[in-house]
């Protein structure tokens, strides 16, 4: 046993085990890593063997010897005994024993064999670097870039500065090419948004009208509708003319046996005002033809638009009592549809906020889907939204110059147990108007004040926060506060400071708002981390902020790292799994254009 232990320091063993374990503790996650650690003991304990049995003289006494040892052990007990006299089986024991009743503790390697193995070393040295996949730049998901292209969202800055003879060439070029889409989107957007001011309410009307009937003819199941639904009353630019034309044309389009649920969609918001009826109609129908799509929230919120009246064009929602209207709340209080209900309830909290009634019949919509439907994680997402918003008019009541003055020093006089939902609220508020400060230029000064008011917040929510540990809304207040405070940090030239509170934000304590309510903050930090070129701290965070919802279980199991610090508290995850595997494939996820 001298002479193995005495082999042992000889060879820097005890060195090499420990390099060993320090690549296995920094490639923790690939295989190769553990199997080397494996064979460079096994290799270790084979060498040192070999010595003890010289050293004897017969390699059969020095195995009873080890047989000797590995039964005094074994009588002891114990895990760590056995580490400590390195009896563990690290060859394991069984092959160490027959390998030395066989002789091969006695078998020289020949210069050859030592040659032939260093090259094998060296080529899977080579292989396994050349293999290694390279952390890169990040780049634009070709899909999600295709997408945003033709939005509306993205041509609003390429229609800003258009003039009348710029709008000329578009037309001239789209008569050369009328399919043409994004031209034609671009003239669409830009009459429905800047071309009463360029070229007076009747130009506009009658230059619009061609388009919209030739995208109604062409292509009814195109997006652009949404901002091409013209020629009704309602509209802030009506076109009666254009409507008789348009009627016929939606009636063809709709008849068709073969129509899209996209366009039945579309022909529906045209005749939702003159002729809801048939809008109605229209909905029922693309809902039957698409049945995992849209079809339950659109008609959801068109029967909210009936019930609150905005259906006619009202600024100021309130209930309306039309024949339609009372034929609507009597179908809806006889419904076991979940998600009909669920669609109506929470398009009339969104759409009514000032109206308490409609709240309240919207509340009742949701509870009633929620009823049916007890495991239905959209009702409760609207039902701890409207909990949300109560919050939200909390902070409005205290703070009711913050619209003008961020400084709110009458958040402190409120019970802590108030501040503790009141204060990250105020820190979100005072980012956002800093957010929007910075990109105006006359205000642009004023920035820096209004990201420290909320640095000043977010300090002061965590302080609360710590001495409400056990209360429901601790995580909700941690974790929003530890986005601003990153936030902050980033805009302040501290990336490190970013990607430590954003890691923070992702170990939350639970929180049923942290659950079902997703934050304006939720993916701001990670986004703009990203355009720093460094997503060391943005994949961890997407993967615990999955792990946040509690119907992540298969999730979990499949997630290949930094499964040890997730938590579980989300729901609704399936934009984060994507978002988290469209960051290892190397491209952008869609919220990073968003912010």
């Amino acid at each position: 046993m001298l002479a193995h232990e005495s082999a042992h320091i000889r060879r820097r063993d005890p060195l090499i085990a420990l390099l060993a374990n320090l690549n296995r503790s920094v490639f923790w996650f690939h295989p190769l890593a553990w199997w080397l650690g494996r064979q460079v003991a096994i290799a270790a304990e084979h060498a040192c063997d070999e010595a003890g049995a010289r050293a004897m003289g017969e390699g059969r006494r020095y195995a009873e010897v080890l047989l000797e040892m590995a039964e005094a052990v074994r009588a002891r007990g114990g895990r760590l005994v056995w580490q400590g006299v390195g009896m563990e089986g690290a060859g394991p024991l069984e092959n160490r024993i027959n390998r030395l009743l066989r002789g091969d503790a006695f078998q020289r390697v020949s210069r050859l064999r030592k040659s032939i193995a260093g090259l094998c070393c060296a080529a899977a040295i080579f292989v396994a670097a050349a293999c290694r996949t390279q952390p890169g730049a990040l780049v634009d998901d070709p899909q999600i870039k295709a997408s945003l292209a033709n939005s509306a969202e993205e041509m609003f800055p390429s229609i800003r500065g258009l003039t009348a003879g710029d709008i000329a060439q578009l037309e001239e070029a789209l008569r050369k090419n009328p399919d043409d889409l994004r031209t034609r989107g671009r003239l669409l957007l830009f009459y429905a948004t800047r071309g009463e001011q360029v070229f007076g309410r009747e130009k506009t009307i009658e230059a619009r009208r061609p388009h919209v009937l030739w995208l109604i003819e062409h292509h009814p199941e195109d997006s652009m509708h949404g901002y091409a639904r013209l020629f009704n009353e309602a509209d802030r630019l009506p076109d009666p003319v254009g409507y008789a034309e348009a009627r016929p044309l939606w009636l063809a389009q709709a008849g068709r046996s073969d129509a899209s649920a996209a366009a039945l969609n579309n022909a529906a918001r045209f005749f939702e005002a003159a002729e809801p009826k048939l809008s109605e109609e229209f909905l029922i129908r693309a809902r039957a033809d698409d049945p995992n799509g849209r079809g339950a929230t659109n008609l959801g919120w068109f029967y909210a638009r009936v019930l609150s009246g905005t259906i006619l064009g009202f600024l100021n929602p309130t209930e309306v009592d039309t024949p339609f209207a009372r034929e609507i709340r009597a179908k809806l209080a006889l419904s076991s549809d979940a998600e009909l209900l669920l669609a109506t309830g929470q398009a009339l909290g969104y759409s009514s906020r000032q109206q308490a009634a409609l709240t309240d019949l919207g509340k009742s919509y949701v509870e009633r889907a929620l009823h049916l439907d007890a495991h239905s994680l959209p009702a409760r997402r609207v039902l701890v939204g409207r909990r949300h918003e109560e919050h939200r008019l909390k902070m409005w009541q205290v703070c009711p110059k913050l619209a003008t003055d961020l400084a709110c020093p009458a958040v402190y006089s409120l019970p802590e147990s108030e501040q503790l939902v009141v204060l990250p609220l105020l820190a979100e508020v005072a980012f956002d108007r800093g957010d929007m400060d910075r990109k105006v230029a006359e205000r642009r000064s004023r920035a820096a004040a209004d990201w420290d008011h909320a640095r000043k917040y977010a300090e002061a929510a965590r302080q609360v926060a710590e001495r409400f540990r056990g209360d429901p809304d601790c995580g909700t207040t941690l974790y929003t506060a530890d986005l601003a405070l990153g936030l902050v940090a980033l805009q302040n030239g501290d990336p490190k400071t970013a990607q430590k509170m954003l890691l923070e934000a992702s170990e939350a304590p639970p929180s049923e708002e942290l659950s079902y309510y997703y934050n304006s903050l939720d993916y701001r930090l990670p986004a703009r981390l990203l355009r720093t070129g460094d997503e060391r701290g943005v994949v961890p965070y997407l993967e615990r902020f999955i792990g946040m919802k509690p119907d992540n279980q298969e999730l979990v199991q499949t997630v290949a790292t930094y499964l040890d610090r997730m938590a579980e508290v989300r729901v609704d995850n399936a934009n984060l799994i994507e978002s988290a595997a469209l960051i290892r494939a190397g491209h952008r996820p869609v919220w990073y254009f968003k912010y």
